[in-house]
């Protein structure tokens, strides 16, 4: 089976899946996820294929976007956290300074 008689939901998905593939390699510096990740991206794209083979084109479609859409929701999730633990370590920080503060302040009192 070529990739030229592949169709173009299936086309696309492997060419973006083995250049994500590559990105992940330069971050993670692991041949292991690459492998994986190659595998997967084949299987994906066969499985892509097949059904648009089969005649569902439209499938083919929405299951060539699901992965990416899944991605940006992780994205999107993981900076809400990280703004989320920001937020909360500046909150402890002004805490913090706010009861060393009001410490200092008993202590001069008392003396």
């Amino acid at each position: 089976m070529e990739v030229v008689e592949f169709c173009l939901p299936a086309r696309l998905y492997l060419i973006l899946g083995v250049l994500l593939s590559f990105v992940h390699i330069l971050k993670y510096k692991s041949a292991g996820i690459l492998f994986v990740e190659l595998l997967f991206t084949y299987l994906w794209t066969i499985l892509l294929n097949w059904i648009c083979t089969s005649g569902f084109s439209f499938l083919t479609w929405i299951l060539f976007v699901v992965p990416f859409v899944s991605v940006v929701l992780d994205l999107v999730t993981l900076l809400q956290k990280a703004q989320e633990n920001t937020t909360t370590d500046e909150k402890t920080t002004d805490v913090t300074k706010t009861k060393t503060t009001t410490d200092e302040s008993e202590t001069k009192q008392t003396v």
